[in-house]
C-alpha cells in the first residue's frame, strides 16, 4: 500500500513538472513570436505608442487614415513604425526609386516568392508591401536596413496635398483633364500608383478601365444613385477596408432610380 501512494505522489510530481514546463514552452513560444512580430516592442515613441495601445482609434475610424494623417505631417512623406520594422512612405520619389531605379533590390519577400515565384513569374508580387534585400537609403533621406520591411501607401498618396494640393478631398475629376483641348491626361503612375507602376504594373489594369467604362455607359446615364448611409442615416460616412483589393465595411447602401428616356436629351 505504501509503494503504490508513493508512486501515486510521484506520479503527481511529474504531471506537476510537465505541466509547469508545457506553460513555460507556450509563454517563451508567445515572446518569440511578440519579438518577430514587433522587433522593437518596447519602442516609446509616440507612433509606437499610439499603435500599440490603439489610442489612435479616438480620431480615426481605421488604421489607414491614421496612416496617412501621419504621412501628411510628415516633412518627408515616410514614417518610421520601429515596433513593426517598417518604413511606410508616400512620398511619390521614394516610390519611383522602389518600383523602377532600385526595383531588384526591394523584392516582395521570400515568403511569397518561394509559394508563387515560379508559377507567376519572378518578382510578379513587388508591390505595397516590399523587403528591402540590402541596407539602402531612399531619394528623401530615409535609411532603410536590410531585410527590413518598407511599403508605399496608395491610400494615403491619395489624400496628400503636397501631391494633389489643397483640395485634395475635393471630387474634382477635371483634374484628370489637362491635355489638349481638355482632353484626358493620366497622372504620373509613380504619384498615383493605384495600379502600381514601374516594372510591374497590374496586370488587370485595362479590364478595371474597360468596367469602368461600362459602368459609366450602362449604369451613371440611366440611373440615378444615391448613397442613403447604413440604414438610412444621413451624414454617414464609409469607412475603407484595406486589403488584397479595396472595400467599404459592410458595403455601400445605395438608393437607385431608373431615369426616363425623352426625345431630346436622351435619359434624364
Amino acid at each position: 500500500m505504501d509503494d503504490a501512494v508513493e508512486l501515486s505522489w510521484g506520479a503527481r510530481c511529474a504531471g506537476l513538472a510537465f505541466f509547469s514546463l508545457s506553460i513555460f514552452l507556450v509563454a517563451l513560444a508567445a515572446v518569440l513570436l511578440l519579438v518577430r512580430r514587433w522587433p522593437n516592442p518596447w519602442c516609446g515613441c509616440h507612433v509606437c505608442r499610439a499603435y500599440l495601445t490603439g489610442s489612435w482609434a479616438k480620431d480615426f475610424t481605421n488604421l489607414a487614415d491614421w496612416y496617412a494623417h501621419l504621412l501628411r505631417e510628415s516633412p518627408t512623406g515616410t514614417v518610421h513604425f520601429h515596433v513593426l520594422g517598417c518604413t511606410v512612405t508616400a512620398n511619390p520619389a521614394n516610390v519611383e526609386y522602389m518600383l523602377k531605379t532600385r526595383f531588384d533590390n526591394f523584392p516582395k519577400g521570400r515568403r511569397f516568392a518561394a509559394l508563387l515565384g515560379d508559377l507567376l513569374g519572378a518578382g510578379i508580387f513587388n508591390f505595397d508591401s516590399k523587403f528591402c534585400a540590402a541596407a539602402d537609403v531612399l531619394p528623401d533621406g530615409t535609411y532603410v536596413e536590410g531585410e527590413s520591411r518598407v511599403m508605399y501607401h496608395p491610400y494615403a498618396m491619395g489624400r496628400m496635398p503636397s501631391i494633389w494640393g489643397a483640395d485634395y478631398e475635393a471630387f474634382r475629376p477635371d483634374r484628370w483633364l489637362t491635355g489638349p483641348g481638355g482632353s484626358f491626361a493620366p497622372a504620373n503612375l509613380y504619384k498615383y500608383p493605384v495600379f502600381q507602376a514601374g516594372l510591374r504594373v497590374c496586370l488587370g489594369k485595362e479590364l478595371a478601365i474597360t468596367e469602368m467604362k461600362v459602368v459609366g455607359v450602362a449604369v451613371v446615364k440611366a440611373f440615378d444613385v444615391e448613397v442613403v448611409g447604413e440604414h438610412g442615416r444621413s451624414g454617414w460616412a464609409p469607412t475603407f477596408v484595406p486589403g488584397l483589393t479595396a472595400s467599404i465595411s459592410g458595403g455601400l447602401p445605395v438608393r437607385i432610380i431608373k431615369r426616363t428616356l425623352t426625345p431630346n436629351s436622351g435619359f434624364t
